[in-house]
């Protein structure tokens, strides 16, 4: 990971991870097929990028990646998890409650890989907004 420092003495990412994660997207979609479409992998990629977008408050930017997770695999628990802290940090709580939500509805997915314990962290979060 490449910092540099701005003129305002903060740092950031190169854009050169952006990049890479675009490419590793278009060198999935090139490499699909019938027996193997790489979706799971195409919407992690997206993920990174909305996340990246995330840590830099561009929210729409993050939100379009968010979408296009979701549009390459519908079960994308990690989307959903960005969904709901973009939805947060733009004090839309109804909304982050919402993209929290359809975790539940995904949990399935989400214990199969051993995140069950992240899980149940975002649903007391979720109960947590919910009395706000």
């Amino acid at each position: 990971m490449k910092w540099r420092v701005k003129p305002d003495s903060t740092c950031s990412i190169s854009t050169s991870r952006t990049r890479d994660w675009e490419k590793a997207i278009e060198t999935a979609q090139l490499l699909s097929h019938d027996e193997q479409t790489y979706q799971f992998e195409i919407a992690q990629f997206y993920c990174e990028l909305a996340q990246a977008s995330l840590f830099k408050s561009n929210f729409d930017v993050a939100r379009f990646n968010v979408g296009k997770a979701l549009e390459a695999n519908k079960r994308c628990t990690r989307a959903n998890m960005i969904l709901g802290d973009i939805e947060y940090r733009q004090g839309n709580f109804p909304t982050s409650v919402e993209a929290y939500a359809a975790i539940e509805q995904q949990k399935s997915c989400l214990f199969e890989h051993g995140r069950r314990e992240t899980f149940m962290t975002l649903m007391r979060r979720k109960e947590s907004l919910k009395k706000d």
